[in-house]
């Protein structure tokens, strides 16, 4: 009995080439960025922050999973999202909305207080006090590498 491959074994490596080539013709797909729909002068009144792209992503993010929770309509999550909230939303949920937002974006992207006052300052003196607390680690280190 002839438990073998009718076929050849020339004959099947010609198709597994022809799908490689295949594959290799098609031009690969690049990725597109995603933009964010909301605006920054909306995110700017809801976070109460200047926001980069990634941030404004997160509060759309966050926008989506509250009017879906609460099923509100769409448009409060879109471009115009700051007009629709005011429109749909009495003040006392528009204040509670407010609160959550910046409580949970705080909470995400926090805003180091003491570096931004020495950011702000004219010197040089964040420096010196960093170098130091590297330097008091440096020593920790050294220490216990040679125990």
């Amino acid at each position: 009995m002839n438990y073998g491959s009718p076929l050849k074994q020339h004959q099947k490596k010609v198709k597994e080439e022809k799908e490689t080539e295949n594959l290799r013709d098609e031009p690969l797909e690049r990725f597109k960025p995603i933009k964010p729909v909301i605006t920054k002068s909306d995110a700017k009144h809801f976070v109460d922050r200047v926001c980069d792209t990634h941030q404004l992503l997160w509060i759309e993010r966050w926008l989506t999973h509250f009017v879906q929770q609460n099923s509100y309509p769409p448009q409060m999550k879109g471009s115009e999202a700051w007009s629709y909230v005011n429109r749909f939303l009495r003040m006392d949920q528009v204040t509670e909305l407010l609160k959550s937002i910046r409580a949970d974006f705080n909470q995400q992207y926090p805003i180091l207080v003491g570096f931004q006052q020495l950011l702000s300052a004219e010197d040089f003196q964040f420096l010196v006090a960093e170098e130091s607390s590297l330097e008091c680690l440096r020593k920790r280190l050294v220490c216990d590498h040679n125990t």
